[in-house]
C-alpha cells in the first residue's frame, strides 16, 4: 500500500464532496462576508495549490448549501495560564 501522502482523497466522503470547479459558489451565504468572500474567491485555488481541502454539500446542481475547510497551517496560541497547570493539553512554550 501506498504512503498516506500519496494517496488521493476520497471525492466524496458522506454527503461532503471535494470542492471542483463545477460546483457554483457564487450564491453562497452563511451570514458571515469573510467566510463568503473566501469560499467564493480562494477556496477553488487554496483547494488546487494544497493549501486547504475544502469539502461542499451541493444540491442537485452544484450549487453549494455548505462547506467545511482544512488548513494546512496553525494558530499559535499564548500558554494557558499557571492555573491551568497539567489540566491543560498545551504544551508550555
Amino acid at each position: 500500500m501506498p504512503p498516506q501522502s500519496q494517496l488521493a482523497p476520497p471525492e466524496h466522503h458522506g454527503l461532503f464532496q471535494a470542492l471542483a470547479a463545477h460546483h457554483a459558489t457564487g450564491d453562497f451565504d452563511c451570514g458571515d462576508v469573510s467566510l463568503n468572500h473566501w469560499l467564493q474567491r480562494r477556496s477553488l485555488s487554496n483547494q488546487r495549490s494544497g493549501a486547504t481541502r475544502t469539502f461542499v454539500v451541493a444540491d442537485d446542481v452544484s450549487t453549494v448549501k455548505a462547506y467545511v475547510a482544512l488548513a494546512s497551517g496553525a494558530i499559535a496560541w499564548p500558554p494557558p495560564p499557571a492555573a491551568f497547570g497539567a489540566t491543560c493539553p498545551i504544551r508550555s512554550r
